[in-house]
């Protein structure tokens, strides 16, 4: 349903729908003049922390050098849609949200490709 679907008329309002396209159109100049949408600050803000986490998380790995109790493929779940959110976020221009995106999913590879070497590769090299 669009904005200009409903312009009934109102005996407070005038035309309904008119006002609708002139709250809209007020909006979007608003949106446009904002260099940082809130809800892209917000967004990013937990991206970028969610990134951090995940830091953490492969630097707490290199120092143990082994993996135990932890679902690999969750992780690997969440990269799938980490890649989508680096496609989608550029098309709402929430270029933080994007920033943000690019530190917790390269977080995630570095920390797939740790399990992937700790669990299966380096036990092998060690025979």
């Amino acid at each position: 349903m669009t904005l200009r679907s409903f312009p009934k008329y109102h005996a407070e309002w005038g035309w309904q729908g008119f006002r609708i396209d002139v709250q809209a159109a007020l909006l979007n100049t608003l949106r446009t003049r904002c260099y940082v949408q809130i809800p892209d600050l917000i967004n990013g803000t937990f991206e970028m922390l969610g990134g951090v986490a995940t830091y953490m998380n492969c630097w707490q790995l290199h120092k143990d050098k082994e993996v135990k109790g932890v679902i690999w493929w969750l992780t690997a779940f969440y990269i799938t849609w980490g890649v989508w959110n680096l496609y989608y976020y550029p098309h709402l221009d929430q270029w933080l949200s994007l920033y943000g995106g690019l530190v917790i999913v390269s977080g995630n590879v570095v920390w797939i490709l740790q399990v992937v070497w700790y669990r299966w590769i380096r036990p092998r090299n060690r025979t």
